[in-house]
């Protein structure tokens, strides 16, 4: 798998934009010239005949957001007739499109959608979702999106031609082919069945996303993901009290129980917590504890283990993880000498800074911090891979246009 690290760096350095490119640049900055505008509506539209594919469509919205714009009801107006154009792959950020407008993306009947920071969105939109979510395979609602509902005590949205609670309908999300689901910083009120039921009409779930949501309980609802293999649970609260549910998915490839803060980290016996993690997980190649005590102290309890200073991951000496994550671990365990994974994210040099960079560009609690450190290698002149760096920071800023520390720290 090729991580946002790879992805970086193996772009071609220095390239100057493609014509391609410079073409939608003045398109998206120059829509009336382009475009016809609907006099009722006061929203664009295709000249009369003209259609677009795929690839034209998906790319106006990209390089709209791009320059600045935010996606609004009289711009995704372009798509209203599914005739002459067509989407299926969406990622909208900063937005201030409304349910209405939302719904003219929703009847494309999507295949991945990415939304974030759009806060005009309601749950309101969730019947629409679902009456277009048969292709869905990928969904990630971020921060600021209130899609989905936070209580199983409301009823079914209008305009639900039958009205009833989630419950006595059955489930939540109808997308019954969604591969990858990510919900964060979803606030649920004391409700003990919510995620369970979210979950269960999604057999086919293959990665799972739930980073700052509350009441998630014990997990045991993830045990019937038999096809499970990426969990992520950035900033969930508890998780000791989870690890013996979490341990039973043997699929699991990918684990992610960091923390932006250390205090909330903190396991008993963290060195045999870490060593029944891995050895509980044997297909595990990515595993990222960041903000954790679990990679102990550092200091020789027993006799030394060749090959790892983390007494936990002494079951990977032989076969070492692809990925670990240590940015912010307590004693320092990313500036040990012997670490049995191949790239590690942390603040001990250039490499791994820039590995945490393209990690946490979703998490702007951290992002901010690594780039202080990227910051201090510009500083001193020490940076070797302004390429990689300078990608990582302007990603960093375009996704997170109106945070203003990553904009400053950018």
């Amino acid at each position: 798998m090729m991580s946002v690290f790879e992805a970086y760096t193996s772009s071609e350095p220095n390239a100057p934009e493609t014509l391609l490119c410079q073409c939608f640049k003045f398109v998206v900055r120059n829509l009336n010239s382009v475009f016809t505008e609907d006099p009722a509506t006061q929203g664009y539209e295709l000249q009369p005949g003209h259609a677009l594919p795929r690839e034209i469509c998906e790319a106006l919205i990209r390089h709209y957001q791009l320059s600045g714009y935010q996606v609004n009801d009289r711009f995704v107006r372009l798509f209203k007739d599914r005739s002459s154009t067509v989407l299926r792959y969406v990622r909208l950020r900063n937005s201030t499109i409304s349910d209405d407008g939302f719904k003219t993306v929703l009847s494309h009947r999507l295949v991945e959608l990415d939304i974030a920071k759009c806060q005009q969105i309601s749950d309101q939109s969730l019947t629409t979702l679902n009456l277009y979510g048969d292709r869905l395979v990928s969904l990630v609602v971020g921060a600021g999106v209130q899609l989905l509902p936070d209580s199983l005590s409301f009823s079914v949205p209008w305009p639900d031609p039958s009205p009833m609670s989630f419950e006595e309908r059955g489930y939540i999300l109808k997308a019954p082919n969604l591969r990858k689901l990510a919900i964060r910083n979803l606030y649920i009120h004391r409700d003990r069945r919510y995620f369970p039921l979210l979950l269960e009409s999604l057999p086919n779930l293959q990665e799972l996303d739930l980073s700052g949501c509350s009441d998630v309980e014990n997990l045991e609802y993830i045990t019937k993901l038999k096809h499970l293999t990426h969990l992520t649970l950035h900033n969930v609260f508890k998780i000791q009290d989870c690890l013996v549910n979490i341990c039973k998915v043997k699929t699991l490839r990918h684990l992610d129980i960091s923390q932006s803060s250390d205090k909330m980290g903190q396991y008993n016996k963290e060195n045999m917590t870490l060593a029944y993690i891995v050895e509980s997980l044997p297909n595990l190649e990515s595993l990222d504890i960041s903000g954790t005590n679990l990679a102990g102290t550092g200091i020789a309890e027993h006799s030394a283990l060749p090959g790892t200073d983390i007494p936990g991951l002494a079951w990977r000496i032989g076969r070492p993880l692809w990925f670990l994550g240590l940015y912010g671990t307590l004693h320092g365990a990313c500036r040990r000498h012997d670490i049995p994974a191949k790239h590690i994210s942390g603040d001990a040099n250039e490499r791994q800074i820039l590995v945490a960079a393209s990690q946490y560009l979703e998490r702007p609690d951290i992002l901010q911090r690594v780039l202080n450190d990227l910051y201090q290698l510009f500083r001193y002149e020490s940076c070797q891979d302004i390429h990689t760096a300078m990608s990582v920071v302007l990603e960093a800023m375009d996704r997170h246009i109106t945070a203003k520390h990553i904009q400053i720290s950018g």
